[in-house]
């Protein structure tokens, strides 16, 4: 009996032996467990909730960013590659998705007025349309949908049926007198010329002087009057404010479509051709049309033809909408089936059209796209980084207005962190130019906004530099942002097509732009001796802008300490005072931006934002300055600076350089009298130049960079930059922020090095692919317990411990025995 048990035991520490020798050799691999179904791709973000109709919408919602452009297509578009035009032909440049083929008939290069010639503009744009597309109610992608989508725009945008929304009409009905000194024999738009209108009750247009649209002879749609194919606003004039004395338009006047009209070529069931004519000189082949997303003509054509689609939520009938909408039909990979302030989710559309070639390269595996929506605020950022890191979510964003854990995401082996390009949204700081162009000065009421109380304040242009250079970049972005940005491109991004790094921006040097203030006696350089300004008998103070007399009033030199210089900031009577306006969202940029006025001795009106810290976020109030104020009292008008992410597209910037840069009164306030209407229809607004910056020459270099095709523009970008960073300094450029997105390596993304930044992107440009849902595919998870198969670690150390402890006991044994 004995004799047996020694003989096992003896078998038993050998095997022991064995196992712990073989088990720590075996391949130690990670199990990818079997999916019994691909599961939700759910994926963080943060965005107020609005309109997604892109007649209406102001661009910015929960809808407009992470559900219609899944959802919905358009014929072509801009790759991660995209240059636009620059180095090869624009033809090349664009990519197929709705059409598959389109060529392109060019305006002759012709000299206009202004003595050189319009280079680059495209006529018309044919298109052949792709065959076999199916929106998700079934029906067919077809030429005539595609005309219906781009005359639906111009319908509603110019209130053509009396029944539209006019918010985005400055982008596709421009000014006819932005146009007129560049025309050419062949190109040009008289046509549309109106005269100016005079003072209150002095004319009143004929209908027939607005601009209508021209959907064609014969085209009928539902709910739309037309006269030999013209679709005019039946009661376009408004009369004059008795506010302001503005002309009231309820339609475009004085002003041009982008698209002349839609000719289709080849109608068929499915696909057919295009032919797009345009009035505009179009160095993109897309402007104004071509690159439409396209909607459902069955479901949309019979109510909204005519208006805009409002709202968004499920079962909820907007109060502008004759019908309940419930959904967002367009030919995309996901269909859109529910969305609300929480969120949201979208489902794979099984008949969609690239479907076979995307599951052929194994993409294409999300069923489901679940959209979860974070408040926009630090507990938000908070909560929506735990989510994450706890796999509730599979994918997020990480940007200045959510912060994310970067570092704790990256230590996460299960996490991949893809770091993105400079965000194309410029953060900078408004320092309002107002007082030295064309409406007031400080101190006096004048004729502007009857919303805005203030009086003028804004800042001259020798104190703008000093600020630009008194501002710590690099402390901005490596303590207050922790990194998670660059110093901004100025004008243009840095990931811009037209981006030019020898022209200079300026830099810290609190030296020097502490002598700009000490040795500027005048500071001239604005224009408040303008005709208009005299006429009303405006004889500024010789020492208004005298800033060297201020400084030494306060007993400051080139040898005060900084803690002096501070202490007239923050003192009862500063060298000036800066009327600083903000949100929660850029407060580490007020830090930074109220130290760069105190090391100048100027203070700042609210330092603690009792009042001046913005409730919402600070675009809100501005997009819409003619109904809104920052504090109940004052708006762009009257304030002294502000801080905004201002969109710039690194592809196609121009209409936006234009918005931003332009006088909208072309000049006309320099040599006017002051009276209502005499200016024009525009004098009274500032349109998209929030900042009150108008500068002649910038207008000239303007209508050059339209008037040229892509490889000369960079010329006329390159003059716009030079000239507002280096000499009217109507922005402070603080930086462009660096986020990234974060994403569970349970999913396989085909990214592409992006040839500007150098940073991964899916195929259309989105940083990470985390939005590219249909070029995604499913790995499955993970197990972090079995890393052998059929064992597990602690098993292995378990035998271990067993075989070395069984040998000891075995020669104790033999020995006890001997």
């Amino acid at each position: 009996m004995k004799k047996n048990m020694k003989k096992n035991l003896t078998v038993l520490i050998f095997l022991f032996v064995i196992t712990s020798i073989l088990l720590p050799v075996l391949p130690a691999v990670p199990v990818v467990q079997a999916a019994a179904g691909v599961p939700p791709y759910r994926v963080g973000v943060a965005a107020p909730v609005g309109d997604w109709d892109p007649t209406i919408t102001p661009g910015w919602s929960l809808q407009t960013l992470f559900f219609y452009p899944i959802t919905v297509e358009t014929p072509a578009a801009g790759r991660y590659d995209f240059n636009g035009g620059i180095t090869k032909p624009i033809e090349d440049e664009w990519f197929p998705v709705l059409a598959t083929d389109f060529s392109i008939e060019y305006w002759p290069s012709e000299n206009n007025s202004l003595g050189w010639n319009n280079t680059g503009g495209v006529m018309t744009s044919t298109w052949t349309l792709r065959q076999g597309v199916k929106f998700h109610d079934g029906s067919n992608w077809n030429a005539t949908v595609l005309k219906w989508n781009i005359d639906r725009m111009y319908l509603i945008v110019g209130n053509q049926t009396g029944n539209g929304d006019m918010r985005n009409f400055d982008y596709y009905y421009p000014e006819v007198v932005k146009t007129e000194n560049t025309w050419t024999p062949s190109w040009n738009l008289s046509d549309f010329d109106k005269p100016a209108l005079g003072a209150p009750g002095w004319s009143t247009p004929p209908n027939s002087d607005y601009v209508g649209y021209y959907i064609g002879n014969g085209t009928k749609y539902p709910g739309v009057n037309d006269v030999d194919g013209w679709v005019r606003n039946p009661a376009p004039w408004g009369g004059y404010s008795l506010t302001t004395g503005d002309p009231i338009h309820f339609a475009p006047y004085d002003r041009y479509p982008l698209m002349r009209y839609v000719e289709i070529l080849n109608d068929q069931e499915s696909g057919g051709t295009i032919k797009l004519h345009y009035n505009s000189w179009n160095s993109y082949a897309g402007e104004g049309g071509a690159f439409f997303d396209s909607l459902s003509y069955t479901a949309y054509s019979q109510n909204y033809t005519g208006q805009g689609i409002y709202g968004y939520q499920n079962g909820v009938k907007d109060d502008k909408n004759p019908t309940i909408v419930d959904h967002m039909i367009g030919t995309g990979p996901y269909t859109y089936e529910f969305s609300d302030e929480d969120g949201g989710y979208m489902l794979k559309f099984n008949d969609y059209w690239n479907r076979t070639a995307l599951e052929a390269e194994g993409l294409y595996d999300i069923e489901r796209v679940n959209i979860i929506n974070f408040p926009t605020s630090p507990a938000g950022a908070l909560a929506q980084n735990n989510a994450l890191i706890s796999h509730a979510l599979d994918a997020v964003g990480d940007s200045s207005n959510m912060p994310m854990d970067t570092q704790a995401i990256k230590d996460d082996p299960n996490i991949n962190y893809y770091e993105a390009p400079p965000s194309n949204y410029l953060t900078q700081i408004t320092l309002n130019s107002i007082n030295e162009t064309w409406w007031a000065w400080p101190g006096a009421e004048a004729g502007y906004n009857y919303i805005d109380t203030g009086d003028i304040n804004g800042i001259p242009r020798v104190l703008r530099k000093a600020i630009n250079y008194a501002f710590d970049y690099d402390h901005m972005i490596d303590v207050g942002l922790e990194g998670k940005a660059v110093r901004s491109g100025g004008v243009v991004g840095v990931n811009s097509i037209y981006f030019n790094a020898s022209v200079s921006q300026p830099n810290f040097n609190i030296t020097y732009a502490r002598e700009l203030l000490l040795t500027t006696e005048s500071d001239t350089s604005g224009e408040v001796f303008n005709s208009r300004n005299i006429w009303q008998g405006y004889t500024p103070d010789p020492d208004l802008y005298n800033f060297s007399k201020r400084t030494a009033e306060r007993f400051l030199d080139e040898n005060s300490t900084d803690s002096e210089w501070r202490a007239v900031a923050e003192g009862s009577d500063p060298v000036w005072t800066v009327d600083y306006y903000w949100d929660s969202w850029h407060e580490p940029l007020k830090d930074e931006f109220q130290a760069a006025l105190y090391s100048l001795g100027v203070g700042i009106t609210d330092p603690i934002g009792t009042n001046n810290r913005v409730p919402e976020r600070i675009w809100d109030v501005v997009q819409i300055y003619w109904e809104s104020t920052f504090d109940g009292t004052h708006s762009i008008w009257s304030a002294g600076a502000w801080p905004m992410d201002f969109w710039m597209p690194d592809g196609t910037p121009e209409a936006w350089i234009d918005f931003m840069l332009r006088d909208p009164d072309l000049g006309r306030w320099r040599n006017q009298a002051l009276g209502w209407g005499l200016a024009g229809i525009t004098s009274w607004w500032p349109t998209w130049n929030f900042g009150f910056t108008y500068d002649a020459e910038i207008d000239g270099w303007i209508d050059r960079m339209f008037m040229s095709s892509p490889d000369q523009k960079v010329v006329w970008i390159s003059k716009i930059q030079n000239k507002q960073q280096n000499e009217n300094y109507p922005f402070l450029y603080a930086y462009q922020s660096i986020g990234g997105n974060a994403i569970w390596d349970t999913w396989n993304i085909s990214l592409y090095v992006h040839p500007r930044s150098g940073k991964l992107v899916s195929l259309w440009g989105d940083p990470g692919g985390m939005y590219s849902y249909s070029l995604i595919n499913y790995r499955g998870p993970v197990s972090t317990a079995p890393l052998i198969p059929g064992f597990s670690l602690f098993m292995t150390i378990t035998v271990s411990v067993a075989s070395i402890l069984g040998v000891a006991y075995l020669i104790m044994r033999k020995k006890k025995l001997r």
